[in-house]
């Protein structure tokens, strides 16, 4: 059923690659490193759009076989999807909005690191405000 096809999905899709990124990075060739960086910038890609429409794509019959076909489409060497779907859409999609996503990036990153710094203040005052309340009079 579908439980069985979502965890041989989950294997294929995560388990493989990840052993065949640490082969990949014991080499000297720089291509299978490159097949699998692409590999996981578009199964990182698909994974986000399909936590969004996971609830209706998931009724569809067979949808987690066909899943386990893409991902063998992206990651095997005879096809070389990722590689082909990272050349023709993302790579220029990126490129053209690089500056762009990088300033988003410096700015949540920047925000992110100012709440940080305010967490340690914030906990502070919250544990003085516990211990300076008085015990409730029980009667």
């Amino acid at each position: 059923g579908w439980y069985l096809s979502r965890a041989i999905a989950n294997v294929i899709g995560v388990a493989f690659p990840a052993y065949s990124s640490f082969k990949a990075l014991r080499t000297i060739e720089s291509d299978d490193d490159k097949q699998w960086l692409t590999y996981w910038i578009i199964y990182g890609l698909f994974t986000v759009v399909e936590f969004w429409l996971d609830f209706f794509v998931s009724w569809f019959p067979f949808y987690y076989e066909a899943k386990l076909c893409f991902l063998l489409w992206l990651q095997l060497p005879a096809f070389r999807g990722a590689s082909m779907l990272y050349h023709q859409f993302v790579e220029p999609f990126l490129a053209d909005k690089e500056k762009h996503v990088d300033q988003i990036l410096a700015d949540l990153s920047k925000a992110f690191l100012a709440k940080l710094a305010q967490l340690p203040s914030q906990i502070l005052a919250f544990v003085m405000q516990l211990t300076q309340q008085k015990p409730a009079h029980t009667q």
